[in-house]
């Protein structure tokens, strides 16, 4: 509604405004003039293959049909599927009714009822209501995967799709099945070679034998030329001149060569903490403390199972660097496989303290200081603490007894078990047991003896 400097009031239907912006029904605006725009209090929804799917106004007068609603959302698309369209009305108990309606047969007739309030119109498009054939490729091509079948369409056009063939495609054989509901699927050989040169040729309009018409559910297989390997590669981290990636001859390559080719570790590397990991070891860890029972990890020391196992989990390789590179001992020069790590770290200048003591953690490295001085610096004994059995793992991964230990190096770690005690209700419960079958026995004796 538009009121004039007049006060005259005009009343404008903004749909035909906003679409039909110069017809004679649009009022000329002047200085001065209110525009009132009041809220839709009846209306209708179109959905789907239209090209301005929207909630619209209904018109008061009930003369709203299939088609100026049609119009409103701009016509249908190409896509559109005309002979199903879906008409939702909403009924006065709050249900809805649902029909589909032929609009072609709609306008032929002028059967569909008015619009009312509510109502809601759903243009379904054509692919979505027919099954759409598919064939697929798998292998050494880009993007392998399932793509939607067309008439005509070749084994080239559907490499084409599927991105080209990959530098590892063993192009003197590919495989071609053709799947038949019920039968064995038929296999057909594809000389990929054959189509490639047949599409660089002068004469590029003919077509190879092999590049055959594809049909629906065809499923092509490139395979990888045998033995390919591009760039085995390991890894140096830490402090070595030049950290990064190597390749490798795989199963020729030696630890040495690689440190040598990275310049070396450099005066703040930690030989006795350098470490080889291996992505998998060749032989799976042991999963003791998975496997044995209860009553013989408690016999054997469950702790020290529990940390030889955790060691063989974590994919290290068992190398001492120091005498590799300063001794140049041969034994440690191990041949490096692919995704190997090499990591120098930085001196740490602390030895680790773990277990039953008072403040476990790192102890600032003190030179010549021997086992029972960290322990003391990391509080003493724990209330639990097995000192007999306190172990030395030295950071190239030795485990040693305490007192054969000697001065400790930097990041060497000392292991301080705790005992296995036995409460006084075991102790007690054993004691009667034992006090029972001993009168058992006694009572048998002077019975038999008759005294």
């Amino acid at each position: 509604m538009v009121e004039n400097r007049a006060q005259k009031n005009v009343r404008a239907d903004l749909y035909q405004t906003l679409l039909q912006p110069q017809s004679n029904e649009t009022p000329l605006l002047q200085a001065g003039d209110r525009i009132f725009v009041p809220p839709a209090q009846r209306w209708i929804a179109v959905a789907g293959e239209v090209h301005r799917p929207a909630i619209f106004e209904l018109r008061d007068d009930d003369s709203e049909s299939l088609s100026s609603a049609l119009a409103l959302a701009g016509g249908t698309t190409s896509l559109a599927d005309t002979l199903r369209l879906e008409w939702s009305r909403l009924l006065p108990e709050g249900r809805r009714e649902t029909q589909v309606v032929n609009l072609a047969e709609t306008h032929a007739n002028g059967s569909f009822a008015p619009l009312r309030h509510g109502d809601r119109i759903t243009v379904y498009s054509k692919l979505t209501q027919a099954e759409v054939p598919q064939v697929a490729v798998y292998g050494e091509v880009i993007a392998p995967g399932i793509y939607a079948y067309e008439e005509n369409l070749r084994v080239s056009d559907l490499i084409l799709r599927a991105g080209g063939l990959s530098r590892a495609a063993y192009l003197l054989e590919a495989e071609l099945a053709r799947i038949d509901p019920g039968q064995p699927p038929y296999r057909e050989k594809i000389a990929l070679h054959k189509i490639l040169l047949s599409q660089t040729s002068d004469n590029a309009s003919g077509k190879s034998a092999d590049d055959a018409l594809l049909r629906p559910d065809d499923q092509l297989f490139i395979r990888r030329i045998p033995d390919w390997r591009v760039g085995p590669l390991v890894e140096i981290r830490g402090e070595v001149k030049f950290p990064g990636m190597y390749a490798i001859d795989w199963g020729k390559t030696r630890l040495s060569e690689i440190c040598q080719l990275a310049g070396g570790p450099t005066p703040e590397a930690s030989l006795h903490e350098a470490r080889l990991y291996r992505r998998r070891l060749e032989h799976a860890p042991l999963q003791t403390e998975a496997t044995l029972p209860a009553e013989i990890l408690t016999r054997f020391d469950h702790e020290k199972i529990k940390f030889d196992r955790d060691r063989q989990e974590a994919s290290l390789i068992s190398v001492d660097f120091a005498k590799l590179l300063l001794a140049h001992e041969a034994q440690h020069d191990v041949v490096l496989a692919p995704g190997d790590l090499i990591e120098f770290p930085r001196q740490s200048r602390l030895v680790y303290v773990t277990g039953a003591v008072g403040l476990p953690g790192g102890i600032p490295f003190v030179p010549g200081e021997k086992v029972s001085g960290y322990i003391a610096r990391a509080g003493g004994f724990g209330l639990h603490a097995s000192r007999s059995r306190v172990k030395v793992v030295r950071a190239t991964g030795e485990i040693v007894n305490d007192e054969d230990a000697g001065p400790l190096a930097a990041g060497d770690t000392i292991w301080v078990p705790t005992r296995s005690e036995r409460s006084s209700w075991n102790t007690l419960r054993d004691f009667v047991t034992v006090a029972a079958q001993l009168a058992t026995i006694y009572v048998v004796i002077d019975r038999a003896t008759g005294n």
